[in-house]
């Protein structure tokens, strides 16, 4: 950490080429300036769509469903990468053995500020464009700013989630700068940044975006939600004084980059987690409950639909997604058994993650009477309604170990266990 005094971003003087965020042919962008853009509403608007490219894939874990280049930070090694999964393929199955350091680091973020200088040039320049056939309103200009605003403050908080003290870009960088040496920001200053901007955009945002176009754009709640998380990690041990080693590491200049503890924080979490809670039972959010014909709930279906259809337990949704398909790529056929089609078995639980899961009852494996490794019993397969299957229907039972009977739904949602049996191969 110590070798990190300062970073040299390149990102951030490069000026995006009009070809880059216009999709346009390279005889016209060599006609386009950026007042060009900002004048006309169609180009506006291409502009500011780049700006939604940072979203994390959180579905890819080992490949994505093209195989198109390599994972970085934006996408989701992380669990491979700890004791929570085991990876077959890619660097995920190398790095939890050879270790994760900075000579050997893949998973970067540093790409953000693309997409937070794209934020900081759209509200420079942004303006209402009047027009009969086309046009920028106020109201939609407004929108524009606070969702540019949001972005900027959501990419900043995904680079300190990664990095800690990074460097805070709130404004345009001129790219014809002959200094482009940019030293990190203490943290507490970028927590302190991206949690003012949030707070203010939670008033900004509209409550809901309803249309399944405008889903991806965020809301009070989804301000709320990053705000709520940003406060646990600042609060953490490794961001709040908890490693001696974080604490001697500075600036050229000698700026500690890293604060004192602070358990003042844990309320300023506590406080920001309250607001989400209290936003989302106004009825805004709520869990997605599917029942059975008696009125009982059925726990399976509710979490299996969960991410089948847009519902009120989601957040945020967003486009990017590794899903794929078994007979195709990503993470559906990485978590498929070979003896299943196709499927690759490059991704596996590990027992301690199995152990996690509770009971039936609601307790612990250790805590819990029902709970034995001894012996098998008879498990009855339940294939999650889908329009191809065409509701839930039981299969064969089978023989399982008795450590996987009596546990909670979310384990059956999640966990492929020797005996279950999986609907695309009955």
């Amino acid at each position: 950490m110590k070798q990190l005094k300062y970073l040299l971003v390149i990102a951030l003087a490069t000026c995006m080429s009009c070809n880059d965020f216009l999709d346009v042919s390279d005889e016209l962008t060599q006609e386009v300036t950026m007042e060009d853009v900002f004048e006309n509403p169609s180009y506006t608007r291409r502009f500011h769509r780049y700006i939604y490219t940072g979203i994390p894939d959180m579905k890819y874990m080992v490949f994505n469903t093209d195989y198109s280049g390599s994972m970085d930070g934006l996408d989701a090694p992380w669990s491979p990468c700890s004791d929570e999964l085991k990876a077959s393929r890619n660097s995920t199955n190398t790095i939890p053995v050879s270790g994760y350091s900075s000579a050997n680091a893949p998973y970067t973020r540093w790409s953000l500020y693309k997409q937070i200088r794209q934020c900081n040039l759209f509200l420079q320049h942004a303006k209402v464009i009047p027009g009969d056939v086309d046009q920028i309103s106020e109201e939609e200009l407004a929108d524009m700013k606070n969702t540019a605003r949001f972005f900027r403050a959501y990419y900043h908080y995904l680079l300190v989630e990664l990095y800690g003290p990074i460097p805070l870009m709130n404004e345009v960088v001129d790219s014809n700068a002959t200094d482009l040496d940019f030293e990190r920001t203490p943290l507490d200053e970028v927590i302190n940044f991206i949690d003012t901007e949030l707070v203010e955009l939670s008033n900004l945002l509209p409550a809901q975006r309803l249309e399944d176009n405008e889903r991806v754009k965020p809301t009070k709640g989804v301000a709320l939600a990053i705000r709520a998380k940003l406060w646990i990690y600042a609060a953490s041990p490794l961001l709040n004084g908890g490693y001696a080693e974080a604490l001697d590491v500075t600036n050229t200049d000698g700026t500690r980059l890293f604060p004192d503890k602070d358990n003042n924080k844990w309320q300023k979490a506590l406080n920001a987690l309250q607001e989400l809670i209290d936003w989302a039972e106004t009825g805004v959010y709520e869990l997605h409950t599917v029942y059975n014909p008696d009125g009982t709930v059925n726990a399976a279906q509710s979490l299996y639909q969960l991410q089948q259809v847009y519902n009120k337990e989601i957040i945020w949704a967003a486009t990017n997604n590794s899903f794929g398909a078994v007979n195709s790529d990503g993470q559906d056929r990485s978590c498929t058994p070979r003896t299943e089609g196709v499927g690759q078995t490059a991704l596996g639980v590990l027992q301690d993650m199995v152990d996690d899961f509770f009971m039936a009852d609601g307790l612990s494996i250790k805590e819990s009477p029902d709970y034995t490794e001894e012996g098998f019993g008879d498990y009855v397969n339940e294939i999650p309604a889908s329009p191809i299957m065409g509701g839930v229907q039981p299969v064969i039972t089978t023989q399982v170990s008795n450590m996987y009977l009596n546990r909670e739904p979310r384990f059956y949602d999640a966990v492929f266990f020797p005996g279950s049996q999986m609907a695309y191969f009955r």
